[in-house]
């Protein structure tokens, strides 16, 4: 029996995973019932052929053996549309051994359909210090996570040039439900991941590009799978404390049920920051997975749930800073006083998010199939205008968005022989969003509605990929995927409009992949993908928007895998019908015209000892809108981004740094205005006495004074310029932060 081991938590139970037993018996087999280390890419398992990698070194396809202190369950199917080999197939048992797996190591020639795809799992999940729950996503290579407004908001996105806003070209599923919300009362494809707790993620794949016939909306510049853990050896009880009031308690265990296992994970989390209007976050979350084997395959579910209140503390005018704001003569006008980069020129704002997910799965001999169910309530008030459009009472916003979404999914393998396999799926989701819209407030008091609407949007889907291998090393993949959108918007007040339509797409997919050796692959790709825009624009717009925006992608790529180093470059090219850009004024996203982004990737992994690993990754991305001369810049749209991270795990010891940076970019269409790039470096410490755990985190090292996102648009405090100032308005990285934790193994 192979026993997996990792840091991600407590004492995830142990268990035989047939397909390790595979790999280290023989070879790493890549047909569509098998997915490499027990759980595979992340929406379907490469229909590649078996290839024989038993001449290439075992540490390709696993971490160095070591000690560890905890073993984990690998995830028994990571989301609909892979598979995973069940246990207890007849082959021979093996002697037990200890594997410390690194997701990074994984073998991925003759697996991956790109050059930009992989995974993340185990220690590079655990051993990484993170400010928020979504830097755990910035392990996807190039990919940003920042925060413009607060603790309890969803982050700001950025990846392959592309400012994603929260999520619009960037999505998550997670075991199998997909996290981004449509017709958002704060932005389309709105990704909010402070939900997920990170002691329950075992494991995150990524692909970047439209590439793949199995994931349609919001995954133009990428998408990321996260695949939690099945399970606990022993019960486990962790809590944090830090500076700016950081508090946290976390702790699961796992429990026999019913001839299976039912896992559950609490958390609570309190925080204000640094901030002068504190955020007094209070985030309550829950997660429980229920896991057992029946004549039919392995079936799972899940729910999770959080509920969280916080005081929001967005960006401010940055020539507000060290100044003092008053209305002369007019005193029911609040005076702001703004010492430093921390102000809150608006100390009024707040924000509450409740959401349940619930998701159930199966998965056979060559098909998978789920269902989920979510229910969400949400509102934010913000103002990122200041005085501007209202002196008297101010310019505040109250967003809200409250909706029931169920969706499922199913798959098929179908299997040729070695030379040819098909893939075919369904997908389906349906919106009921019962409130939908946007205020005019002060101080959170209703003063005028700007728009409020009910939302019935559903979608379905089918796909297929094809995979063929006429000759040895040779892959060649063909696939297509069709959707159909309607949309259904019922205004609810005077000055909210009613309207319903339609949209459809046809998006193909093509790729072609060499293996030249066991340790050297080249990739070629193309593939037409979409967004889907706000259904209140799509159906009483005033211009009308397109429902579905296409993308057309092209790449290629090659991939260099020997003993413990492994690089990867790709070449790609984005097109997109339409931009969505961020607007201040409204503290909304609107369609512009289309644009085009190309840029190279290159990704690198080395492990130089057992207990030593390095990894890093730059991209440089250009990108322009169509057919705007002299105006052709998109604004927030980083020229690079790059990681660089080392870790060092040996005996009770861990020890892990990471560097962390976000290019430049233009502010403004005409580039008169840029932001410059921010470099952030982090550190994580560990000692495991067993059975305790001691950890110490120091983030922001280098107490960087930069910002974590700036736009350039007009705003007024009380007392300036009735017409505004157009200027720079941001908001700050933390400052230098120190954390600790103790965490103890029942």
């Amino acid at each position: 029996m192979v026993t997996f081991q990792s840091v991600t938590a407590g004492l995830p139970r142990q268990r035989t995973i047939n397909a390790m037993i595979r790999v280290m018996k023989r070879h790493l087999l890549l047909g569509a019932s098998m997915v490499a280390l027990g759980m595979g890419n992340a929406y379907a398992q490469s229909t590649a052929p078996a290839i024989d990698v038993s001449k290439t070194p075992l540490n390709l396809r696993l971490a160095a053996a070591m000690p560890a202190t905890n073993s984990v369950t690998m995830p028994s199917s990571v989301g609909a549309g892979m598979q995973v080999a069940q246990a207890n197939t007849g082959l021979a048992a093996m002697p037990p051994e200890n594997v410390l797996v690194s997701g990074r190591a994984e073998y991925q020639i003759g697996r991956a359909a790109a050059a930009s795809e992989g995974a993340v799992a185990g220690v590079d999940l655990s051993v990484r210090p993170i400010l928020r729950t979504a830097e755990l996503f910035e392990v996807v290579p190039g990919l940003i996570a920042a925060q413009h407004s607060g603790s309890g908001k969803a982050n700001q996105w950025f990846l392959r040039g592309m400012n994603l806003d929260h999520g619009t070209d960037f999505t998550a599923i997670v075991d199998g439900v997909p996290w981004n919300l449509r017709s958002h009362g704060h932005g389309q494809g709105y990704l909010d991941v402070n939900g997920l707790i990170p002691e329950t993620v075992a494991r995150i794949d990524y692909r970047k590009g439209p590439y793949r016939a199995d994931v349609g909306d919001f995954s133009l510049a990428g998408a990321a799978q996260v695949g939690t853990v099945d399970g606990y050896d022993r019960p486990w009880a962790q809590v944090e404390g830090g500076m700016y009031g950081y508090y946290r308690a976390v702790g699961g265990k796992t429990f026999d049920v019913g001839g299976g296992q039912l896992t559950a994970v609490g958390q609570y989390r309190t925080y204000n920051g640094p901030w002068q209007q504190p955020e007094n976050l209070q985030h309550f979350s829950g997660w429980t997975k229920y896991i057992r084997n029946t004549s039919m395959g392995v079936f799972d579910a899940t729910l999770s749930g959080y509920t969280a209140t916080w005081r929001s503390t967005e960006q401010i005018p940055e020539d507000a800073i060290g100044g003092t704001f008053f209305e002369p003569g007019d005193p029911s006008v609040p005076a702001i006083n703004c010492p430093n980069r921390f102000c809150a020129t608006d100390p009024t704002q707040n924000g509450l998010t409740t959401r349940w997910i619930g998701t159930a799965r199966m998965t056979g001999e060559g098909w998978r199939a789920n269902i989920y169910g979510q229910y969400y309530n949400w509102h934010m008030s913000s103002n990122p205008t200041g005085w501007l459009d209202d002196p008297v009472n101010g310019d505040q916003l109250l967003q809200r968005d409250k909706r029931s979404t169920f969706g499922g999914r199913a798959e098929k393998d179908f299997d040729f022989g070695d030379e040819f396999q098909v893939k075919v799926g369904v997908d389906g989701r349906y919106d009921d969003i019962t409130n939908v819209g946007v205020a005019h407030t002060v101080a959170n008091r209703f003063l005028e509605s700007f728009g409020s609407h009910a939302i019935r949007e559903g979608s379905i889907a089918a796909y297929t990929e094809a995979y063929w291998t006429p000759i040895e090393g040779l892959r060649i993949m063909g696939g297509a995927r069709a959707d159909h959108y309607t949309f259904d918007v019922k205004g609810l007040d005077a000055v909210s409009l009613s309207g319903k339509t339609e949209s459809n797409i046809a998006t193909p997919k093509a790729g072609i992949s060499y293996r030249f050796t066991d340790f050297l692959e080249a990739y070629a790709n193309y593939g037409q993908g979409f967004h889907s825009n706000d259904a209140r624009g799509v159906t009483v717009g005033s211009p009308l928007i397109p429902g579905l925006v296409r993308g057309i992608g092209k790449e290629i790529g090659t991939r260099f895998q020997q003993d413990n180093f492994n690089v990867s470059i790709a070449y790609w090219w984005l097109n997109v019908d339409s931009e969505l850009i961020f607007v201040g004024d409204s503290n909304s996203v609107e369609p512009k015209t289309g644009s085009k982004r190309d840029g190279i990737e290159v990704v690198g992994y080395w492990r130089p000892f057992e207990w030593l690993a390095f990894d890093g990754v730059y991209a440089h991305t250009k990108g322009r809108f169509v057919n705007s001369p002299g105006a052709d810049r998109l604004p927030q749209a980083p020229d690079g981004a790059g990681e660089f991270g080392v870790s060092a795990i040996r005996d009770e010891f861990e020890a892990s740094m990471r560097l962390r940076y976000l290019g430049p970019y233009a502010m403004v269409e005409d580039n008169s205005q840029r932001q410059h790039s921010v470099t952030l470096v982090n550190f994580r410490f560990a000692w495991k006495p067993a059975p305790w755990v001691v950890t110490l985190e120091l983030l922001n090292a280098l107490d960087s004074k930069r910002q974590d996102v700036a736009y350039f648009y007009p705003t007024r405090l009380p007392g300036q310029d009735p017409a505004g100032i157009d200027g720079r308005v941001s908001r700050s990285v933390e400052p230098r932060t120190v954390r600790m934790g103790l965490k103890y193994l029942f």
